[in-house]
């Protein structure tokens, strides 16, 4: 699955959080401080990606490379949506779906 989809998908969550009335509010703040810290290291992600692109072509056309590392970051969030969407599992099932995909989502990306 790309990045973008997973961003479409944590942009239909966020419409489903706001219809549901009838959530618990530390759970619907769970939910959406994940949605945030999944959004802020998809943009980091794609930073370094675009880092590492310009870091080839420097190499490529044979400038020297800084000697700087590329910083991992190995943080899951897969788990943390999959035991969210088994609080409100019977109550919501349209948001367990969405919670589902999202986390099947990220675990396909390694996020």
């Amino acid at each position: 699955m790309s990045t973008e989809k997973l961003a479409d998908l944590l942009r239909q969550l966020q419409a489903e959080l706001a219809e549901a009335n009838d959530l618990d509010d530390d759970l619907t703040e769970q939910l959406q401080a994940a949605t945030a810290d999944i959004e802020i290291k998809l943009a980091a992600d794609e930073a370094l990606q675009a880092t590492k692109r310009e870091a080839a072509a420097k190499l490529a056309a044979g400038e020297s490379d800084d000697g700087d590392t590329m910083p991992q970051d190995n943080n899951t969030f897969a788990g943390q949506f999959r035991e969210a969407a088994e609080r409100f599992e019977d109550s919501h099932p349209h948001l367990t779906h969405t919670v589902g995909r999202i986390a099947d989502a990220l675990a396909q990306l390694g996020i």
